[in-house]
Order: C-alpha cells, then structure tokens, then sequence
C-alpha cells in the first residue's frame, strides 16, 4: 500500500440527485440497459459504485425481550442494520447478565446494536 497512487473518481462532484429526477427516456429497453450496465459496473468497480449508491443510508433497529426464557431468565435481544433497502447484518442473542428491569435490557440491546453500527459506519468509512 505505500507505493499506491490515488485515482480521481468519475463522479461529477457538483450534481444535484432528485428522487424525481428530471430526463425521461422515451424507450424502456434503452432505459433497461442503462440500469443493468450499472449493476455490473458497480459490482466490479468500487469507485463507481459509490457513486451509484451515492444515496444510500443506514437504518437500523433493534428490539428486545425482557426475561423471556423460562429456564435461565435471561433476556435476548435482536437487531438488523440495512445499507439503503438491502440488510447487510442482523443478529439474536441472549444477553449475559440476568437484567433487573426492562429498562436495563433495552439499553444492553442498544449497546450491542451501536457496537455493531460503529463497526459497520467505519468499514463503509474505508471502502
């Protein structure tokens, strides 16, 4: 990495995006190409799929069951991060500590879910 050279991104940096945009194509199949040009392109080349995927956030969320194995006592917890709408990580598991209250188990389950947000945040930082 020490003798690597930066390459300038073919993303126009001055280019407002819309949700509504503003050019129609008068042909679908032309606009069916354009899209499934970009769907590969994205897959072999990172610096264009940031700028394909330019709008796209985290959304996260997280959930949890206080007390709920009869056995153990032990509350579990589960969340899911989604990158735009596709879910990149998810995860379910009992919490270690037997909680004293709901309360107790909701910030536990935020803990853990934040944790793997800051995790995922700095590798999409990365890439």
């Amino acid at each position: 990495m020490w003798n690597a050279n930066d390459t300038p991104s073919p993303m126009i940096t001055n280019c407002k995006l819309s949700k509504n945009g503003n050019i129609h194509l008068l042909d679908p199949l032309l606009y069916r190409s354009i899209v499934s040009a970009l769907q590969y392109v994205s897959l072999t080349r990172p610096d264009i799929a940031f700028s394909v995927n330019k709008k796209l956030s985290l959304h996260v969320y997280s959930e949890f069951d206080w007390d709920s194995d009869s056995d153990d006592r032990r509350s579990t917890y589960g969340s899911c991060i989604f990158f735009g709408p596709n879910l990149v990580s998810w995860s379910s598991k009992k919490l270690p500590p037997v909680a004293q209250s709901s309360t107790e188990v909701e910030y536990n389950a935020l803990a853990y879910t934040t944790l793997k947000l800051i995790s995922l945040e700095s590798l999409l930082n990365e890439l």
